[in-house]
């Protein structure tokens, strides 16, 4: 028997950018240090955006921060300026918590937005719970 041989037949080209297995992790109380972290697919990652959004009981949704490139080699960075990370404050208390992450691709092509499950603030701090009324 022979060998097979096949030949490329044009460039290989890398596959849409795309974020998978979105998530949320950290301490549920007002204070806490909240971490997004996800796995990217499609190429080499450029300039990937994340951002957060707070939702209310009552199902609104209002965009806590906007969408900021993740620095390159800092997606493991424990910064308090990176975007992946979000600090609970005391008007989170009783929402949910959402990250929302736009892979990009270091050529620039763009893929779609993916939002991660919600996460849930449930507790307060005991210096929250004395500020209130």
């Amino acid at each position: 028997m022979g060998m097979a041989y096949f030949r490329p037949l044009g460039p290989i080209e890398a596959m849409p950018p795309r974020i998978r297995h979105l998530l949320i992790e950290g301490g549920c109380e007002v204070g806490s240090v909240l971490t997004a972290s996800y796995e990217y697919r499609g190429g080499f990652e450029g300039p990937t955006q994340v951002w957060w959004l707070r939702v209310h009981p009552d199902g609104s949704r209002v965009k806590i921060s906007q969408p900021t490139c993740i620095p390159m080699g800092s997606r493991r960075s424990g910064s308090s300026e990176n975007p992946l990370h979000y600090v609970i404050k005391p008007e989170d208390l009783g929402c949910m918590l959402k990250a929302k992450c736009r892979a990009i691709r270091n050529d620039g092509v763009e893929g779609t937005v993916t939002t991660s499950q919600p996460f849930e603030v449930v507790a307060a701090t005991p210096e929250t719970e004395q500020e209130s009324p």
